[in-house]
């Protein structure tokens, strides 16, 4: 293959081959509004040892040939796209380690405030001990999750740590999700179940006999004497967690209408603390919590603006951005006139967070720069600090520089796994980087490796799942949903825009005309030929 490139073009991209003595000849002209001369090159290096491997061995199957080769891996390595930088310093601790440093280095500085007033670190801590006692003269084994609702108050934050204190795992819930929801959640653990409540909340109507609830509040009036408080948890080793104990549970949606409940742990989140590029968390500075307690951004007190929340708060407050020093945008694909708005109104830096629940809510990270084009959208970045992310195709293997392939992400981040193991499978994989044997989790996400500089552009989703305002939803779920109606045969939900700036679930179903309907049930079939959210 000739090896000139060509940017006179008639259209987006050509090739043109033509057979001469010495073999194939061909010219590739691409638009350079399009297309970056590297991007081309490496399209072609492909092509060429595609082709290569085709003459080479013409029996074998077309599904079997290699786009890796020795070149093309070089390459990758000497961009620094295959290794994975360790912190060492952190991937011993747990969350109350990191935060009791905190403590015992700014005691008297604000930890957290909400509308209603705010909190030192000494106090959240002296009030966490108070929960995490209470919690532990239940005796309860280790790692127990406990469920908490509540909304974003300096309580909420209190009751995390305390169940974090006592060794045990703390598990939101949304206080708008319907009962059904949290009835389905709370029916896939065995035993008696305890639920924190929040004081701003009433606790939810549930059908189920085996859930106990507990005012967070009452649970601090419960405890004794904060002095002994300490000296007992810290003289109980039962009780610390460790880096690899387990941290919370986050459920997202499932294809087949059961939410999944994803195990992360201590270690996933403190690497994101410890990341170097991450918003310089020093004792001046303060952090915006606003996104959605179920939300798994939540976990470390940082509100990961949505792309959507960003529109609004563009339109509605532009002022308010522009006090911020650091904004994280993530959970949905960013809009690029957006991003650039919200750069020339941030003090320092405006970055773009991916991550799937799976890997610790983030795994890579891109900081907005201004000779940014966004041609394929906002980049996604690089990997984070204790994590790696690679490109890679069907059979789990690295695809070269520039090639579109599912993203694979490895590191501290990956979560233990599902509380149902049966989802385990063929999610949550070992994968071979060079020499090195991994465990990994595969985000079912389409993603490029820029050739320019190696940052990760993400082009959608391999199966049928959509985000929207910053949650993950299976569309599957919301069919089966549909499908249990008595009045419904079949159905089928779509992402689709509502307006000029938000988009939505609309479903669409097919009703079953043999159901004998009562009086009662006229409203809900009429009701079902227009479902939209």
């Amino acid at each position: 293959m000739a090896d000139k490139l060509s940017t006179m073009s008639r259209f987006d991209l050509e090739f043109h081959f033509f057979q001469e003595q010495s073999g194939l000849q061909g010219y590739i002209y691409f638009s350079e509004d399009l297309f970056a001369a590297e991007t081309i090159s490496c399209l072609a290096f492909v092509l060429e040892s595609l082709l290569d491997q085709c003459l080479a061995e013409p029996e074998t199957k077309i599904a079997s040939t290699r786009l890796m080769t020795d070149k093309a891996y070089a390459q990758l390595n000497q961009m620094e796209l295959l290794q994975v930088e360790y912190k060492t310093c952190s991937r011993e601790s747990s969350i109350v380690d990191v935060f009791r440093e905190q403590v015992a280095a700014w005691p008297a500085k604000v930890a957290v405030k909400d509308t209603s007033g705010e909190m030192t670190y000494a106090q959240v801590d002296a009030q966490s001990d108070r929960i995490a006692q209470t919690l532990a003269a239940r005796v309860l084994t280790p790692e127990t999750a406990i469920g908490v609702f509540a909304t974003r108050r300096c309580e909420t934050i209190v009751a995390f740590l305390g169940i974090l204190k006592a060794g045990l795992a703390y598990m939101p819930f949304d206080t708008q999700a319907p009962a059904r929801r949290i009835e389905s959640i709370l029916s896939s653990f065995s035993g008696q179940k305890l639920l924190l409540v929040g004081m701003d909340v009433e606790a939810p109507f549930l059908r189920l006999t085996d859930v106990e609830f507990v005012r967070i509040a009452d649970m601090l009036n419960e405890a004794t004497d904060n002095s002994l408080t300490r000296r007992a948890l810290e003289g109980n080793s039962t009780l610390r967690p460790f880096a690899t104990s387990l941290a919370y549970i986050i459920f997202t949606s499932g294809s087949t209408g059961q939410p999944k409940g994803v195990m992360v742990e201590h270690r996933g989140i403190v690497r994101m603390a410890q990341h170097d590029r991450m918003a310089d968390f020093r004792s001046t500075k303060a952090t915006a919590h606003m996104a959605n307690l179920a939300f798994d951004g939540s976990s470390i007190r940082v509100a990961i603006f949505t792309p959507a929340l960003l529109k609004h708060s563009l339109a509605a407050s532009p002022r308010t951005i522009g006090t911020l020093d650091v904004l994280l945008v993530g959970g949905d694909r960013a809009d690029p006139g957006d991003m650039f708005a919200a750069q020339s109104l941030v003090k320092s830096k405006v970055a773009n967070a991916y991550g799937p629940t799976e890997n610790s809510a983030i795994s890579t990270l891109y900081i907005l720069t201004e000779d940014e084009r966004c041609v394929n959208g906002v980049p996604i970045g690089r990997a984070i600090s204790s994590s790696g992310a690679y490109v890679m195709d069907a059979e789990q293997q690295l695809v070269p520089l520039g090639t579109i392939g599912e993203l694979v992400v490895t590191g501290d981040g990956v979560a233990r796994g599902y509380t149902d193991p049966k989802r385990n499978i063929d999610r949550f994989v070992t994968v071979t980087v060079g020499n090195t044997t991994m465990r990994a989790y595969r985000t079912g996400d389409y993603v490029r490796q820029r050739p320019t500089d190696g940052q990760l552009e993400f082009f959608g989703r391999i199966d049928g799942q959509v985000k929207i305002r910053g949650h993950r939803i299976e569309l599957g779920e919301i069919e089966n949903v549909l499908c249990s109606h008595r009045c419904v045969r079949d159905a089928a939900v779509v992402l689709a825009q509502k307006d000029h700036s938000t988009q939505g679930l609309f479903g669409y179903v097919t009703l079953n005309q043999e159901a004998r309907m009562t009086d009662d049930q006229v409203e809900d079939k009429s009701q079902l030929q227009h479902v939209n959210a």
